[in-house]
């Protein structure tokens, strides 16, 4: 049996390239380390079975039970059997980091800290795919399957977070994949002994054939239709790969996605953002309640805080069948409600209610619904809401006091809340400004959160606008705080995020501010009422609403968060204050948006400044900039050799240095120009698609083309003279007076281009033969080069390290 140990050791290190994108999911480089760790045993593993002529079938058993031992030792050494074998406690405790890894799944923004759950989690899953990797692409022969391993290896971050996954993650990962089918493909073919062309000479490994060629374009061509696509392709946003920082989720934009949890980092987003851009009122929902002063209705929370701002993650939940447990607690102060929504134009996998419901008391809603306890949303992976559609619900307003509010006792720093609701991606001087001034300073969580909460106010510069400008802070977040100007969705999140920064729960709450109400006391909500706000949570009391949006925005003032610009009656909602400002130009309807972009997949977050990232441009650039090398090489090259030829007849240049004939004249100098001016017009037959003998002559390669139909009698003439002067510049003692071919270039070049189809043309000049070819050559050269390096490496390993002839040796 072929060991294929070359291949084995590529498999690895594809698998470990096609890892590249979980970089995003953590703050330091603690899971590579593992990964190396456990992809490395399965490659030593994988060759070690295969020497020792085990099965096939019995090859990836063998590599699940190292990668078992592995995470046993990585993971849970402390309670295994020596340190490595899995024993009861061992699996219990495994079990326990199982339940941890999937609570901070559901709770941490990423990046996140290598806690051992996610950790074991992480390295048992990259050990698991190189084990099939191996097995595929080794044992079996099977490169090409082998990619399905490494394609759910990439997809586990993508599907976590679509806006942090960019080209260079994806570029890694399909150079891992191309390089495994290479890789193969080589070892094939070595199989049969030396390749050979038909005249007999020996090819090298590398060397490119006809079918190679077409696979490489082939590649090459599927690579690029997958990064270019989304660039040409109006409103085209589904694809694997965000080059351009933001990608969109499958689905069809209005949230109606029965393939996919519905996650509001893309569906949502996209479809709420579409509807608050429009430019006509769109009513979306009409609400009767008992309430005569009601609170936001909400339909869905964002918890997952990144540099781009909050987003939602999708939520799970249990059938409403089976009750929607309300987390009312009965020491607060409340009010029993009631409430009937019925749907007009919104299209959601989300059902607009307000907070505790009661539990048993929904009705109209069908059995795909479903209430997720954790984020008190009511979703479906299957439905969504249509026009006409009415449900009923009570539910309990809670009213928190400032003095109850006070009594809140902080959580514990081990608590799964505290630790995933207080985690921000970055530490923006901005917010640390804010967070570490002196009056924002308090001896309990209210007070404190309350002081954040009023710095968002107009006395400290902040005011309601529907237009932002681009920042230069470097952050999103740092540009709002900067510039003071935004609408709902960057104040809350800005009162999150430093409400996080300080040490306490935070997250933003999407839903309807409270609309317009009719003589009949029906609340109409549009896409003009869409809203969101900041929710903070106190032990004891749940999550608390503050609204640090300007009343500008729709914002409705309670007696526990009160209007920072104006004075509050007691127990009462505040008033809008004579200061509540709208910046001049701006809209002056509350809260026309959730996204100032209004791109599908934006987050939500502080958006002041641009929504395309700074390295977009560079890459944009450095990408035009390669696509434009082959044009300006071969302008130089025609520049360098057009100049070369142009010295009129006897001149000679004083930088020549060349043979001196007996009169004086240099005529190595001579003939070096007249060879330059040759391979342009060469050159030139090989852009415009005329065929090249190598073995005629000048003269005759000059006649042929000369013989063309189309030429016109000077071009002809240019032909031939050039003709002779390369043949005399090849064969003469003596090359003679040589005239300028400058002119003579241009005509030809002229001529073939007027007669040439227009793909032709635009392909001699953006991406000419003559230079395309000589780079594809010397790439072709330098990995052979590579190749006959690496294999010496390769020889040079399995010499020092030859387990076969160890094994014989051990049983002498």
């Amino acid at each position: 049996m072929n060991q294929r140990r070359h291949l084995s050791l590529v498999a690895a290190a594809a698998t470990l390239m096609a890892a590249a994108p979980i970089k995003v999911l953590f703050n330091d480089w603690s899971w590579l380390v593992d990964s190396i760790f456990v992809v490395a045993i399965v490659c030593a593993v994988g060759i070690g079975s295969r020497a020792m002529r085990l099965p096939v079938w019995a090859q990836p058993v063998v590599g699940l039970v190292a990668v078992m031992l592995v995470v046993t030792l990585v993971s849970v050494r402390d309670v295994a059997i020596a340190g490595l074998i899995p024993g009861p406690a061992a699996w219990h405790k495994i079990g326990d980091l199982l339940t941890a890894a999937g609570n901070d799944i559901r709770t941490l923004g990423i990046p996140v800290d290598s806690d051992p759950g996610l950790l074991m989690l992480t390295t048992a899953g990259i050990g698991i795919v190189a084990v099939f990797v191996d097995f595929l692409a080794v044992s079996l022969h099977r490169p090409a399957a082998a990619g399905l391993p490494l394609l759910a290896v990439y997809a586990v971050p993508v599907a976590i977070d679509t806006k942090s996954i960019y080209f260079a993650e994806y570029a890694i990962g399909a150079a891992g994949y191309l390089w495994l089918l290479v890789t193969d493909n080589v070892d094939r073919v070595r199989v049969f002994g030396r390749r050979f062309t038909g005249e007999g000479k020996g090819v090298d490994m590398w060397e490119p054939s006809p079918l190679a060629a077409v696979g490489r374009r082939i590649a090459v061509g599927c690579v690029a239709l997958a990064i270019l696509v989304p660039l040409v392709v109006p409103g085209f946003n589904t694809t694997l790969v965000g080059v351009l920082g933001t990608v969109g989720g499958s689905g069809d934009g209005t949230g109606n996605c029965p393939r996919c949890a519905p996650s509001g980092s893309v569906n949502l987003l996209a479809t709420l953002a579409g509807k608050l851009n429009e430019n006509d009122t769109i009513t979306l929902a009409h609400v009767t309640t008992s309430d005569a002063t009601p609170e936001y209705l909400r339909f869905a929370v964002a918890t997952q805080l990144t540099k781009n701002g909050f987003l939602t993650v999708a939520p799970v939940g249990q059938p409403l069948s089976r009750g929607t447990p309300n987390s009312y607690i009965p020491n607060i102060p409340s009010t029993h409600q009631s409430a009937t929504v019925t749907v007009a134009s919104l299209n959601l996998n989300y059902l607009p209610i307000y907070a505790l419901p009661t539990n048993g008391t929904l009705q109209g809603i069908g059995d795909d619904w479903r209430f997720d306890q954790d984020s008190d949303e009511i979703f479906s992976t299957q439905a969504h809401t249509t026009q006409g559609m009415s449900y009923s619900f009570e539910y309990d307003k809670p009213t928190y006091t400032p003095e109850l509010l006070r009594t809140a006792l902080p959580l514990k720093p081990s608590d799964p809340l505290q630790r995933s609701m207080t985690a921000v991606p970055e530490n923006v001087k901005q917010v640390e400004d804010i967070v570490k001034d002196p009056s924002m300073q308090a001896n309990d969580e209210y007070d404190r959160v309350l002081n954040l909460y009023k710095y968002f106010s107009t006395s400290n510069g902040f005011f309601y606008s529907t237009s932002t400008k681009p920042g230069t802070t470097g952050t999103d977040i740092g540009n709002f705080l900067t510039q003071k100007t935004g609408f709902c969705v960057q104040y809350a999140a800005a009162l999150a995020w430093v409400v996080r920064a300080a040490g306490f729960p935070a997250r933003v709450a999407l839903g309807f501010n409270l609309g317009t109400k009719d003589n009949t006391g029906v609340w109409s909500l549009t896409n003009k009422a869409l809203h969101a706000w900041t929710e903070v949570y106190f032990d004891g009391f749940g999550w608390v609403p503050f609204d640090a949006t300007p009343s500008a925005g729709g914002t409705s003032y309670t007696a526990w968060a009160p209007n920072p610009n104006a004075a509050i009656a007691p127990g009462g909602n505040g008033s809008t204050g004579p200061d509540e400002n709208i910046t001049p130009g701006s809209s002056a309807h509350p809260n026309p948006g959730l996204t100032e972009r209004g791109t599908p997949g934006g987050g939500i977050g502080p958006q002041g400044g641009s929504s395309v990232p700074w390295w977009t441009y560079v890459v944009i650039l450095a990408l035009l900039a390669i696509a434009a090398s082959p044009f300006a090489a071969r302008a130089r090259l025609r520049r360098l050799r057009t100049s070369a030829g142009s010295f009129p007849a006897g001149q000679v240049d004083d930088t020549d240095i060349g043979v001196l004939a007996d009169d004086g004249k240099i005529i190595t100098a001579q003939r070096r120009r007249v060879h330059a001016v040759w391979d342009e017009f060469v050159d030139t037959l090989v852009d415009f698609g005329i065929g090249i003998d190598p073995t005629e002559t000048p003269r005759a390669a000059a006649e042929r083309v000369a013989g063309t139909p189309y030429l016109s009698d000077d071009v002809v003439r240019d032909v031939q003279q050039l003709g002779q002067a390369e043949e005399r510049a090849r064969y003469a003692a003596r090359p003679g007076m040589t005239p300028s071919f400058a002119a003579a270039l241009r005509r030809i070049r002229r001529a073939f281009a007027d007669r040439a189809p227009w793909r032709t043309r635009l392909r001699a000049l953006l991406l000419p033969p003559s230079v395309t070819s000589r780079w594809r050559g010397a790439v072709v050269g330098a990995a052979a080069q590579a190749s006959a390096w690496m294999q010496g490496v390769r020889d040079a390993v399995v010499r020092t390290v030859n387990v076969r002839a160890r094994l014989a040796s051990s049983r002498r």
